[in-house]
């Protein structure tokens, strides 16, 4: 999971509701996480929202992508690239020195949802080690994924199946799924090869 990649990084998280307007504490500037990286969650569908208007602060962000050959389908028989967040709704986040003194405004930025903080109610810095490893990954800005293998086509085009019908069971060509639950076929109707999209429940 997603979630268990996260926390294993950081100590634990705590929402803008728990209190996280506390002073640093360790120190009145901050100073010693200056440079480091902090995890951001941004609310559901606002990645982007979040990471721009935290760039708009002045704040570092890093994204990183995951990039994946997209499957090929009859909507999309060219396939094509499947980009996404490797780490959907997580930004990290680097403290400056310009921007150390207001982090606790990325509590109030516009697709945020909370900021991952230790005990002492400050960010948790992740390990220099976890970035530098996820950037090695990278090819050209992406992390590449391996496809999920789909799964076997039941009929492949060309096959004989048979079509429940009111009227009984019809010999048909199976000419090509449609999406997961419909299939175009091909059948007789009354001398007449006739076309037609059919759900796959019908089918034998």
């Amino acid at each position: 999971m997603v979630s268990n990649k996260i926390n294993g990084l950081c100590a634990r998280r705590r929402s803008k509701r728990g209190g996280v307007m506390a002073d640093f504490g360790g120190g009145e500037d901050g100073a010693d996480l200056v440079g480091r990286w902090c995890v951001v969650v941004a609310k559901p569908g606002m990645d982007r929202t979040a990471r721009a208007r935290l760039e708009a602060q002045k704040f570092e962000v890093y994204v990183p992508l995951a990039v994946s050959e997209a499957p090929k389908t009859p909507r999309n028989p060219k396939g094509g690239l499947n980009i996404r967040p490797f780490f959907p709704r997580y930004l990290f986040v680097r403290l400056s020195d310009a921007s150390i003194g207001w982090w606790r405004s990325m509590y109030g930025t516009i697709g945020v949802s909370s900021v991952f903080v230790g005990p002492d109610q400050r960010p948790v810095a992740v390990p220099p080690r976890i970035i530098e490893a996820l950037q090695a990954r990278e090819e050209n800005g992406f992390i590449k994924v391996a496809q999920a293998s789909p799964e076997p086509e039941r009929w492949q085009r060309g096959d004989a199946v048979r079509y429940a019908t009111e009227a009984g069971d019809l010999d048909a060509i199976f000419v090509q799924p449609v999406d997961k639950t419909r299939a175009e076929i091909l059948f007789n109707l009354l001398g007449r090869e006739t076309s037609k999209v059919v759900t796959l429940a019908t089918l034998k």
